[in-house]
């Protein structure tokens, strides 16, 4: 476990689209941003106070997001053996498509790598966010927390996301949500924190 004292370090990579400008940005300042822009390099944000969702308190020391495209993960990979936790975000909208299975497929197995090689932090831990969601005809009007196992069924299910879970493993918690509004955001930031608490048991 690490120090809780300091925070926790999150860093946030996967393809372009898949959501993790938006998710960054409500880490840290609770907010939704209103248009795409896609990020260029690595964003380096702060957050000043714990998150408190329901009972659950998180410290975050610093938040990276990075850029999307494929030779991003040479910095991914710095950026990776710094950090406490890593979000490797799939769009559920491009789940389908093979060159993006292959893409998703090709970043999981150099997470899983990385790890096999002693290059994280012993204590790290991943999670699969699945994005977008909201584009199932189930999930049209959001991931309540009712209907959170089966967007999870669903999720796993489209083949970006099995290959994902079976380079990074069967333990890997995978949350399936929607980031459209500040009520998506929030619910699938409270399972995050849910998920983060059991990993450290």
């Amino acid at each position: 476990m690490w120090p809780q004292s300091k925070g926790t370090s999150f860093l946030l990579i996967g393809p372009i689209g898949s959501g993790k400008s938006t998710l960054a940005r409500f880490l840290q300042d609770g907010t939704v941003p209103e248009d795409y822009v896609s990020t260029a390099g690595t964003r380096t944000l702060a957050r000043s106070e714990d998150i408190a969702l329901d009972g659950l308190r998180l410290k975050i020391s610093v938040i990276a997001d990075t850029a999307g495209h494929p030779e991003a993960i040479r910095a991914w990979h710095e950026k990776a053996k710094e950090s406490d936790i890593l979000l490797y975000l799939v769009s559920y909208a491009e789940a389908s498509d093979s060159s993006y299975v292959k893409r998703v497929r090709r970043d999981t197995g150099q997470l899983r790598d990385w790890r096999s090689k002693g290059e994280l932090r012993d204590h790290s831990r991943t999670v699969l966010i699945v994005t977008h969601m909201d584009r199932h005809e189930d999930f049209g009007d959001g991931v309540s927390q009712g209907r959170a196992n089966h967007a999870e069924r669903v999720a796993r299910s489209a083949p970006a996301v099995a290959a994902a879970v079976k380079e990074l493993g069967p333990a890997c918690p995978v949350i399936a949500g929607s980031l459209a509004t500040t009520a998506a955001c929030t619910d699938v930031t409270f399972r995050l924190l849910t998920a983060i608490e059991s990993s450290l048991g």
